[in-house]
Order: structure tokens, then C-alpha cells, then sequence
């Protein structure tokens, strides 16, 4: 789980800024959505925990209710404890607690799906709330795997209605444009998702169906979701401590009553008494609740027998269903069938039904104990000997939040290493093993040291963190010239700047070569190798990963090889990070062609746009200036930036208006305000190789690129480093001629460019046309509310028309 808003916001656009940068298709709003509300309520992170914990439960239990309901509307209360006691307790759930986000929202929205069958249209409210529960369903992503089963299900489910003729094919036709308007309430999520999975790449990815895993070649599931564990809903990798794990396992009770929800089920349909007296369409709709359990018992069954090889042969074949490599999550969609078919059983016995109740809720019990006496929520560990096993969840050390918004602060546009980790996964002597917790603590921009290439220097590193923590750790760098921040078992290091190298640069020396990638620590260790240089490799697949240079062997390097140039007469780059996807960078003075590196993950997405320049005088008053608290170190001073004017190197101050920071601090579990910082000019770095960040550039308009070419069409972009982008700069052949350059007096041209993740856009295309339909939607369901108020209101009401006397 997270652990405050704040750190979210990186997850809110398709360039994810962790490692070197990745591209993503997420989507975290719902979470930040969740957690601004509950934090400008006062509840610390544990309460908000509890809460979420509790409302998604309360979600599930509410939904699982309404669909039984919507089936059997006049039952007596007691019944429907069956469907809602089953769900909560599901077996399913002993396999993943991690997926319960996507589960408390399936039975609401397979309610929606079986309403508009039953009711034989679909409305627009209905649209809007499955747009709502697809919101909020999609935080998985860009891992599409629940949404998939989602619509599979959905299509399955309109397919065997008509099929078992509960609608027909003027049913379709009448709501087809329904489901146009439904597809355009969601495409926000589609668009850019599909432009993802078309320019998905598993091998760039890390995601491996087979090849590669331990387990000799076989599939994750093999052998763990067999067809008999999932008539029971659950396989072999239970989320329980090996003792416990073992002992539901062996308990004959358990093993029983887990097989027996399935042969009630089967009962209840083929074998029960006064088959004429139960409603035909609600037969019917059970028939296909047990087809769709048919198929996904097979689905969830995966790679295992009978039919695991037409399942392994999909998977690995296409690497668009990659996502598919494990099928666990399809055994959380069978749970909503066998809830509502258990209730069905329950309905339609007539003898002794409290009894019958009773002793089913009790089985069902019996069956989800763990989640009942507390072993489901206890911490489950095998590699960490320091984990309290018998404690439910973890306390996080304050250490991790007392030095948050010592992070937070820095303004400088730097990444942050994290030398003792390759953020997959943390193991630490206060007994927490599992997903890195950094991430989602600071609103910081994170690599770990197995992805430093070459040095940290082309990593556009410019602080350290180190954990003391974790078990196995090892330093791998020297931090000579280093500033420390220390709390306790944390250590925050600012690097020495003699070194840095910014998130833009220009190098003074190209490096080409036509050796392998993996020798790029081979070539940095040169005594002659320069900061300031940037490595080109002439046989390097551009869309390929880089290979990991911390493998045992690297090839054989040959130094005479290396061909290097100087650069020189090399411009002065001004730039403001805008958001992870957008960067403003101004180029002065430049005179002669030049490389333009820009230390992020290539991608054929990140394009250069040439924007309209004008060069206006910059009046700076120094009393209007400060050095923002915690920025001393790569702040530039009212001095530097006097000069930085009188050099024409910086082009704006901002507007000059009062502005604001909170600053805040750790106190009882929760951030609290400490004080406010007020400023006029936003933070203007010092010169770090004639680079200088300046965030009082402005943010311009999201669109102001759309319609226009990129620099040379993109031709000029090239991978650099091994792993990052940079573009070839003629400032002669953009600017001659061209009104939006600006010349100087010396022949150099000043230019301004957009660098811009194209992808994004899809978002933004996406948000537009979603938020353009829901505005509709909205305005119709209105206008219809007022005019049935309307018309119910003019009913009966004297005067309201003249009446004609009764026909003798």
C-alpha cells in the first residue's frame, strides 16, 4: 500500500520516472484520489490503511448482496448471508490479498452486465457507474490481466444470454449505441493503453512466460494451479506461513467442505425437485453462471492439464498476452459464480432452511478460518528470520519519514541512488521483506545501482540514500566529497557537484565505438575518460535494453578502438523540468553543431519540437531573491545569478507573485504542517557544465506541440550512454531563415525546445473525449430528470388543461 499522496504524483503520467525512466500506462488516481481526502481529515497512515482495508471489504460484501438480489429480489434477509459470508471468506483470497482491489469491484460490475440483461436495455446511469467501477478497477495497470477478464467475461455473458435466448439480436442493435458511448467514457484508458501493448516488448520489460525461470522452463503456475485445486478455489502457493500453510493443506475438513461448494452447486441445478416451479429466466442466467465457471475453472488452471498446452502455446506465442503468464487472477472471477450459485442452492431449498443456512455459513467458516482467527492477516515471510510471523502488518520506522521532506525539498532535477538495492524487492533487519518501500514514501526520482551502466556521473545521479537496514547489503560506489544527512539507520548523501552531470548536458567529448554495450565500465574507467563525454555505440539495436554491467563476463575490450572527437564552443543549456514527460530547454549561444543528451531510457516516444524563441531583457532585484531552505547546495546565489543575466543565459524570473511552500514534518504517524516558506523567484540552479535549471520558465499550454514536426522529423535522435537519449543539434540549418530562432550579435543563435514523451498526448486525447461524453451523459440524465419531474408534476392538477364532459 502506499503511504501518502504525495508520492503518487509520479505515477500519474505513461513515463514512469523510477530506474532510468520506463514507459508506463498507469493509472494511480483512484489511489491519490483516495488518500488526499483521508489526509485532509487528519487520520495518520495507519488508520487510512484500516480504512481503505475496511471500505473494500464493505465494497465487496455490498456488491456480491446487490447481485444476488438482483436475481432473487423477495428472499427472506437471512439468505443472502450465504452469497456475502462466502465472498468475504472466499478461498480464493488465500492465493493473493494483494489483488483485493480488483475483487471488490467485480460483483458490482457483473451487476450492471446481468441488470441490462434482465431488463433487457442498458441505461445511461449504468454506463456511468461501470465507468466509475473500471476507474477504480484499473490500478493494476499497465498489467491489463483483471480488466481483460473483465470484458472477456462480459462478452461471454451477452454471448450465452443470447444464446439461451434471454435477449436477442434487436437487443444488441437497440444498445448499440450504448456500448459506442460506454467505449468513449473509457477511452482515457484504452487509447493509451493499446498504443502501450502494440509498443510492448517483454525482453525490454523483464517479463519472461517461460525461458529463463529456474523451474527448468515450465510456467509459474505449473503444477500450483491444478484443476482439482481449482474446483476448491485455491492452489499450493497460499499467502500463509509454512506451518499454517501446511495445515489447511492436510486438514481433511477443510478439504471437504472446499470441494463441496462445487457439487451443491451442481446438485442445485441438475438434481433439485420443481424444476417447473422455478423462474425459467433466472434458470437460465444460473446455466450460464455455471458455463462461465466451466471455462474459467479451465482458464484459471493455466498451463496445467487437460488443456495447459493450448494455454502455454497462447502465451508464449504472443507476446501480447504476456500478461497472462500466471493465471491466478482468474480464479478471483469464479468467486462471484459460485457465491450467487450457492445462494441459489439456499433459495430453492424448501425444508429446514434456517438449518440449511446456518450450517452452510458455518462450513464456509470453516473453510476461510484464517481470514476468522487472524493467520491470513499475519506477516508471511520465508526469507526474513527477523519477521514477527504472529504480528498483522509492520510499523514502519520513523527514521523513513523523519528524513522525507529532506527529500522532498530538493529542487534539483537529479536522480536518487539507492546503492544496497536493485528496487525489486528489500529484505531488513526490522523484519520487512517485499516491494520497495521508497517508492511509494518519497516523491523522489529512484534508480538502483543495477541500473548505473557505466558511472553515476551518466545517471544524471546527484544524491545517495542508503538503507542500513537491509540484510545483505553492500556499498558499491565511493561517496569521496560527499554531504551526509543522518537519522539513525538512514544516511541521505548529497554527491559532490565537480561531477555532476544535469538531466540535460552537452557533451565536450564523443566517445564512438564499435564494441559491445557491455564493456561501457571498460571505457568510463579510462584515466583518460572525461566527464563531460557522451559514448556511442555504431551497433547497438536502438530499442533494445541495455545489458546488465554487473554480469560476471564482459567482452574483450579493446581502448585503440574508441574514436573520440572534442566539441567545442559547446552552448549553455537552461531548462525546467515541466512534468516527467515535458522538459523547456533554451540553448544560448549556440555556434556550432552539438549533441544534446538528455540522461532518461531511450524511446521512440521522447521527441525534440522547435518552439517560437524571443529574446526580452530579465530585470533582477536581489532583495526579490532567497535561497529556498534545503537548496543551499546547488541553489545559485543573487550573485551568479546576476551573472548568469548579464551573460544571457537565463531567459525568465517567473511573475514575481508571492508564492508558497509547506514544509512539513513526521509527528504521530502523519505528515503535519511544520512552516510555511514564502518566495518570489522559484529555484534557479547553480551552473553545473554550463547546464542551469530554471524553474521559472514557464509550464506553456499541454497541446502546444500537437500540431507540429519534431527537429528533423526525429532522424537526429540516437540512443547515448547505452541507455539514454540524445539528439544531433545544427543550429545553422534549424535556425537560418527560421523566425522562432533569435541571432545574436556574434553570428550564435539562442532556440528553444520542447522535449516531449509523444505518448502522453494519447492520455490527454483520451481525457478529452471521456470527459467530453460524461459532460453529455451528465447533461442528458438532467434534462431527462427535469422533464420527468415536470410531467409527473402536471398530473392531476386542476386548471392544468380543460376537461371534457362524460359521453352520455
Amino acid at each position: 500500500m502506499p503511504f501518502n499522496s504525495s508520492s503518487l504524483v509520479k505515477y500519474f503520467y505513461q513515463w514512469l520516472q523510477l530506474q532510468n525512466g520506463l514507459y508506463f500506462s498507469i493509472n494511480y488516481f483512484p489511489l491519490y484520489l483516495y488518500y488526499k481526502i483521508t489526509e485532509s481529515i487528519g487520520l495518520n497512515i495507519y488508520q487510512i490503511s484500516s480504512l481503505l482495508l475496511f471500505f473494500l471489504n464493505l465494497i465487496s460484501g455490498f456488491g456480491i448482496y446487490r447481485l444476488a438480489k438482483l436475481f432473487y429480489a423477495k428472499e427472506k434477509p437471512y439468505i443472502y448471508l450465504v452469497p456475502v459470508v462466502f465472498y468475504l471468506l472466499s478461498p480464493a483470497l488465500l492465493n493473493g490479498w494483494h489483488y483485493i482491489y480488483i475483487y471488490s469491484f467485480i460483483p458490482w460490475f457483473f451487476y450492471f452486465v446481468f441488470k441490462a440483461i434482465k431488463n433487457k436495455e442498458i441505461k445511461i446511469t449504468d454506463l456511468v457507474w461501470m465507468n466509475i467501477l473500471l476507474f477504480f478497477s484499473s490500478l493494476d495497470l499497465p498489467n491489463p490481466k483483471y480488466i481483460f477478464h473483465l470484458f472477456l467475461l462480459s462478452f461471454l455473458i451477452f454471448l450465452f444470454s443470447y444464446i439461451f435466448k434471454l435477449v436477442n439480436l434487436k437487443f444488441f442493435l437497440k444498445n448499440s449505441g450504448k456500448f459506442i458511448i460506454f467505449a468513449l467514457l473509457s477511452v482515457y484508458l484504452f487509447l493509451p493503453l493499446g498504443y502501450f501493448a502494440t509498443h510492448y516488448s517483454p525482453e525490454l520489460y523483464g517479463v519472461h512466460v517461460k525461458t529463463g525461470y529456474k523451474d527448468d522452463g515450465k510456467m509459474m503456475d505449473f503444477g500450483l494451479s491444478t484443476i482439482d485445486k481449482m474446483f476448491a478455489l485455491h492452489n499450493n502457493n497460499l499467502v500463509l506461513n509454512s506451518l499454517e500453510q501446511k495445515r489447511y493443506e492436510t486438514d481433511p475438513l477443510v478439504i471437504l467442505l472446499g470441494y463441496s461448494f462445487i457439487f451443491l452447486i451442481i446438485w442445485n441445478l441438475f438434481f433439485i425437485e420443481n424444476k417447473s416451479n422455478i423462474n425459467k429466466e433466472n434458470y437460465r442466467i444460473q446455466l450460464i453462471l455455471f458455463v462461465l465457471i466451466l471455462i474459467y475453472l479451465l482458464f484459471a488452471s493455466g498451463s496445467n492439464p487437460p488443456l495447459g498446452f493450448v494455454y502455454e502455446y497462447v502465451v508464449s506465442k504472443f507476446s501480447l498476452f504476456a500478461f497472462l503468464r500466471t493465471s491466478a487472477g482468474a480464479v478471483f472471477f469464479l468467486s462471484p459464480f459460485y457465491a450467487v450459485l450457492l445462494f441459489g442452492f439456499v433459495k430453492n431449498i424448501k425444508k429446514f432452511q434456517p438449518l440449511i443456512v446456518f450450517l452452510l455459513v458455518i462450513f464456509i467458516g470453516i473453510v476461510g478460518y484464517p481470514f476468522l482467527n487472524g493467520t491470513y492477516y499475519n506477516n508471511v515471510n520465508v526469507v526474513n528470520q527477523y519477521t514477527n510471523r504472529n504480528q498483522h502488518g509492520f510499523k514502519i520506522p520513523d527514521e523513513y519519514f523523519r528524513i522525507k521532506d529532506l527529500i522532498d525539498i530538493r529542487k534539483l532535477d537529479a536522480k536518487i541512488l539507492f546503492p544496497q538495492t536493485n528496487l525489486s524487492y528489500i529484505n531488513t533487519k526490522w523484519g520487512y521483506f517485499g516491494p520497495v518501500l521508497y517508492q511509494f514514501l518519497y516523491n523522489s526520482y529512484d534508480i538502483g545501482y543495477d541500473n548505473i551502466y557505466s558511472n553515476i556521473n551518466n545517471h544524471n545521479v546527484g544524491f545517495a540514500f542508503i538503507d542500513n537496514s537491509l540484510i545483505g547489503a553492500n556499498t558499491k560506489y565511493n561517496y569521496s566529497g560527499a554531504t551526509m544527512i543522518k537519522d539513525n539507520f538512514i544516511s541521505f548523501l548529497t554527491l559532490k557537484r565537480s561531477s555532476f552531470l544535469p538531466h540535460f548536458y552537452t557533451p565536450q567529448t564523443i566517445i564512438t565505438t564499435s564494441q559491445n554495450i557491455n564493456n561501457l565500465p571498460d571505457i568510463v574507467s579510462q584515466t583518460d575518460y572525461k566527464t563531460r563525454s557522451a559514448i556511442y555505440f555504431n551497433n547497438t539495436d536502438q530499442t533494445s535494453a541495455v545489458a546488465n554491467p554487473l554480469a560476471n563476463s564482459s567482452p574483450l575490450f579493446n581502448p585503440k578502438e574508441l574514436k573520440k572527437e572534442t566539441v567545442s564552443n559547446t552552448p549553455v543549456i537552461e531548462f525546467k523540468k515541466i512534468n516527467p514527460t515535458k522538459y523547456r530547454v533554451i540553448i544560448h549561444h549556440a555556434a556550432a553543431d552539438f549533441p544534446l543528451v538528455f540522461s532518461e531510457s531511450f524511446n521512440d516516444g521522447w521527441k525534440s519540437y522547435l518552439e517560437d524563441y524571443k529574446k526580452s531583457p530579465v530585470n533582477f532585484n536581489a532583495a526579490d531573491y532567497k535561497i529556498l531552505d534545503g537548496n543551499a547546495d546547488d541553489q545559485a546565489g543573487a550573485a551568479e545569478v546576476q551573472s548568469f543575466i548579464g551573460n544571457g543565459d537565463i531567459s525568465s524570473l517567473g511573475d514575481l507573485k508571492d508564492k508558497n511552500i509547506a514544509h512539513t514534518k513526521w509527528e504521530d504517524n502523519k505528515e503535519v504542517l511544520d512552516y510555511n516558506e514564502s518566495y518570489k523567484i522559484d529555484f534557479i540552479s547553480k551552473n553545473f557544465q554550463d547546464t542551469i535549471q530554471n524553474d521559472n520558465l514557464p509550464n506553456g499550454r499541454f497541446y502546444e506541440t500537437w500540431f507540429q514536426a519534431p527537429v528533423d522529423n526525429n532522424s537526429n535522435h540516437k540512443m547515448v550512454n547505452g541507455y539514454a537519449n540524445s539528439w544531433d543539434i545544427d543550429p545553422a540549418a534549424i535556425c537560418q531563415n527560421n523566425p522562432k530562432c533569435t541571432k545574436n550579435a556574434d553570428g550564435s543563435y539562442d532556440m528553444e525546445l520542447v522535449i516531449e514523451f509523444w505518448p502522453q498526448r494519447l492520455f490527454y486525447i483520451g481525457l478529452f473525449i471521456s470527459g467530453t461524453t460524461l459532460i453529455g451523459c451528465l447533461g442528458y440524465l438532467g434534462w431527462d430528470f427535469v422533464k420527468r419531474r415536470k410531467r409527473k408534476n402536471g398530473v392531476g392538477k386542476v386548471g392544468k388543461s380543460p376537461q371534457c364532459p362524460p359521453t352520455p
